[in-house]
C-alpha cells in the first residue's frame, strides 16, 4: 500500500532520480504516522518536501502535496498533545 507507486521498470532497472527518492521518503512518513508516531514522521517528510522543492518547480502540485501532509500531520500532533495535556490536567489535578 505504501510504495505501490515506486514500481521499477520492466527491466527491472530504473534511474534513481531525486522525485522518486521524495517518493520514498513520503512513503516513509506515511507509515509511521500510520503506526502513530507523528514525530518521527515529520523528518522523512519534511525531507520529501525539500527534494521535491530540487527536483520540481515550486509551485508543481506534487510539491503542494507535501507541504499538505507536512501541515497534517503537525495538526494532528498538535491535537494529541493538546488533548493529553486536558487530560492529565482534568484527572491529575490536587485540589
Amino acid at each position: 500500500m505504501y510504495f505501490i507507486n515506486l514500481d521499477v521498470g520492466k527491466s527491472g532497472f530504473e534511474f534513481v532520480t531525486l522525485a522518486k527518492i521524495a517518493e520514498m521518503y513520503e512513503a516513509q512518513g506515511k507509515f509511521l504516522s500510520d503506526l502513530g508516531m507523528l514525530k518521527e514522521a515529520c523528518n522523512p517528510l519534511q525531507r520529501s518536501l525539500e527534494l521535491r522543492e530540487i527536483a520540481l518547480d515550486p509551485d508543481h502540485p506534487r510539491v503542494a502535496q507535501s507541504l499538505h501532509l507536512l501541515a497534517r500531520y503537525a495538526m494532528l500532533s498538535y491535537i494529541r498533545r493538546s488533548y493529553w495535556l486536558t487530560i492529565n490536567k482534568l484527572c491529575f489535578t490536587v485540589t
